[in-house]
């Protein structure tokens, strides 16, 4: 029986470095995908990552900021972040290492 979900999205770099995470994906995945910003020509500068991009395994999402999906967004991304519950969990460092942006 075939995955209902056959791609998977690795976020937020570009190059995955992670070598056991990248065999452990091909078990799983048909392939992955990495959002990658128009200007870089050439996303994947790792060995690994070269090969699996040449055997189309690893895709790289083309986008730019007039790109429609990302117009489509920013109004809500923006009033998402100014929301009091995005702000108290993002510049609050006792929630979580994580979480935490210094600006």
């Amino acid at each position: 029986m075939r995955a209902a979900f056959s791609n998977a999205l690795y976020y937020p770099t570009i190059e995955i470095r992670d070598t056991d995470w990248l065999k452990t994906a091909l078990l799983f995945w048909d392939s992955i995908s990495t959002i990658v910003p128009e200007q870089v020509k050439e996303p994947y500068r790792e060995y690994d990552t070269q090969y699996l991009a040449d055997i189309n395994f690893l895709r790289s999402l083309t986008i730019n900021s007039d790109n429609k999906s990302v117009v489509a967004i920013e109004e809500d991304i923006i009033q998402m972040m100014q929301s009091t519950e995005i702000g108290h969990m993002i510049f609050n460092p006792e929630l979580s290492k994580y979480s935490y942006i210094p600006w």
